[in-house]
C-alpha cells in the first residue's frame, strides 16, 4: 500500500528524492496526463527515507455516519537460483537483531504483524544514507539490515531484502527473531522493488545496471527446495511509447494472495498488469490505469479528483468518490470494503468504503491547522487501524529512541485510543 501520499493524477507529494512525505495542505488535482505514478508516485510505495519529527495526538472528531498464458522462455536477464545457506548470518551480511520479549498494548489481532522500514542513516560508513528495519509487532523482535542491502518486504517473522552488485542482485530472506538467511536467491536483474505473498518472493527491477531496460517481474517459492525463478510479466522491451524515466512500480497483492499487478510506465503513459499467482498466467493487462488497492475482482484505481473502482476483467467502472490526496488503503480480508485515509479538502479523512455500493463511512477526520495522526497499512488490519504522527513508519521511527508512538483506531466502533503502543526499538 502506498507509503508517500499521491494525488488522484498518481504524482506523489514531496518527491524530494529522499521520499519524504507532506507534512500537511493538499495538492489540487492534476490532469491524468501526468500519470507520474510510475517514475515518483508508484515507486514511493513502500516504506522510503524521510525526516523524523511530530507532535501530540491532534484533537480528534470520530464520526458513526465509506487472460491469457505468458510464454514460459526467460529474457538474458535470467534469475537463477543458488544454495540456500545454512540458518547463520554469513560474514559480511551481519544483521543485528533484538532480544525478543512480549510488548505491552498491542491488541491480539495485530501481534503477528512483520512490519519494514527504512530509516534515516547518515553515518560516514553508510552510502546509500538510510537503513532498512524490520520487526514484528506484538514483540520486541527487531533487525537492522546490512546498510548496503535494501528493504524489500516483511511478512510472518521474515524480510527480504537485496543487496545489488555488478553481477545483478542477492536476494536474502531473514528471520526477524534471529537474523538467520533463511534463503538466498540470485537473479541478473537490479531489484528495486520486492513483496511476500504467502510462500513467494515477487520481485521487479532493470535488465542491467543502466537501470534503462526493464527487468520485467519475477517470483519464486520459497517453500520447494531448488526451485526456479519464474517471469510473470514483461520484460518490456520498446519502452519509447512510455516516454522518459521509465520504471517498474510496487508489486501489490490482493489480501487472499492469489492475486498481483505489476505497473510500468514513464511521464507519458502506464502499462498494468494483473496477475494469477496461482497458475502464474496473466489474468488481464491495460493502460492508464494506475491501482493504489486490489482485490480478486476489482481494481481501485486513481482518476482525476479522487478514485475509481473497476471491475478487473472487462475494466468496467462501479463507482467513484472523492480525493485530494490519497494517503493510504487497508483491504478487508473478505473483499466486501477498503479503509481509505486521504485529504478532502481540509480535513484528513479516515473512513471505510462499502465495495459494492461506494457508500462511505467516516471513521475519523482530523482538520488541517493541528497535529495529524497518519493511518499506517503496515502495521494496521482491517478491524485494527494503526496511526503515527507521521505518513510513514520511516519518518515516524526517525527518533532519538528509535520508537514511535502508536495510535489505535477501532473500526468497528471507530473508537481511537492516541497512544495505545509502541513500535519500532525494544
Amino acid at each position: 500500500m502506498p507509503d508517500r501520499p499521491r494525488t488522484p493524477s498518481g504524482e506523489p507529494v514531496g518527491a524530494q528524492g529522499s521520499g519524504s512525505a507532506p507534512r500537511d495542505g493538499r495538492v489540487a488535482s492534476l490532469p491524468v496526463v501526468a500519470l507520474l505514478a510510475l517514475v515518483i508516485g508508484l515507486v514511493a510505495i513502500g516504506t522510503r527515507l524521510g525526516s523524523g519529527g511530530g507532535g501530540p495526538a491532534p484533537s480528534v472528531s470520530p464520526g458513526g455516519s465509506p487472460g491469457a498464458s505468458l510464454a514460459e522462455s526467460s529474457p538474458p536477464a535470467a534469475a537463477t537460483p543458488i544454495a540456500s545457506p545454512a540458518a547463520t548470518v554469513s560474514a559480511g551480511q551481519t544483521a543485528a537483531v533484538s532480544s525478543v520479549g512480549p510488548r505491552s498494548g498491542v491488541p491480539t489481532a495485530l501481534r503477528s504483524r512483520t512490519w519494514l522500514a527504512e530509516i534515516a542513516d547518515n553515518s560516514p560508513q553508510n552510502q546509500r544514507g538510510a537503513v532498512s528495519v524490520a520487526g514484528v509487532e506484538g514483540t520486541t523482535a527487531r533487525i537492522i539490515l546490512p546498510p548496503a542491502e535494501i528493504g524489500l518486504a516483511a511478512a510472518a517473522d521474515r524480510v527480504a531484502s537485496a543487496l545489488v552488485g555488478a553481477a545483478g542482485t542477492d536476494l536474502y530472506v531473514r528471520n526477524v527473531n534471529t537474523g538467520a538467511i533463511e534463503r538466498q536467491v540470485h537473479t541478473e536483474v537490479v531489484v528495486n522493488h520486492g513483496m511476500l505473498v504467502g510462500s513467494s518472493l515477487v520481485w521487479t527491477g532493470f535488465a542491467d545496471a543502466s537501470r534503462r531496460s526493464d527487468g520485467g517481474l519475477w517470483t519464486v517459492d520459497l517453500s520447494a527446495a531448488g526451485a526456479t525463478p519464474r517471469l510473470l510479466a514483461g520484460p518490456v522491451l520498446d519502452l519509447k511509447p512510455l516516454g522518459p524515466n521509465v520504471e517498474r512500480g510496487p508489486v501489490l497483492a490482493t489480501a487472499s494472495g492469489k492475486t498481483i499487478t505489476s505497473t510500468i510506465g514513464g511521464l507519458k503513459s502506464v502499462h498494468l498488469d494483473v496477475i494469477d499467482l496461482a497458475t502464474l498466467s496473466l489474468r488481464t493487462a491495460s493502460d492508464g490505469l494506475i491501482p493504489v488497492a486490489v482485490t480478486d475482482g476489482e481494481l481501485l484505481v486513481l482518476r482525476p479528483g479522487g478514485l475509481e473502482l473497476r471491475e478487473l476483467g472487462s475494466g468496467k467502472p462501479h463507482w467513484s468518490i472523492r480525493a485530494d490526496l490519497v494517503y493510504d488503503v487497508v483491504a478487508d480480508p473478505a473483499g466486501q470494503a477498503l479503509v481509505i485515509a486521504a485529504d478532502i479538502g481540509r480535513d484528513y479523512v479516515i473512513e471505510e468504503v462499502d465495495l459494492a455500493s461506494g457508500k462511505a463511512r467516516k471513521l475519523l477526520t482530523q482538520t488541517r491547522g493541528g497535529d495529524i495522526q497518519y493511518l499506517v497499512s503496515a502495521l494496521s488490519t482491517f478491524d485494527q487501524l494503526v496511526l503515527l504522527d507521521q505518513p510513514s513508519l520511516g519518518d515516524a521511527l526517525a527518533t532519538p529512541t528509535g520508537q514511535a508512538t502508536a495510535g489505535l483506531l477501532d473500526r468497528n466502533s471507530a473508537a481511537f485510543t492516541a497512544a495505545a503502543f509502541k513500535v519500532g526499538a525494544p
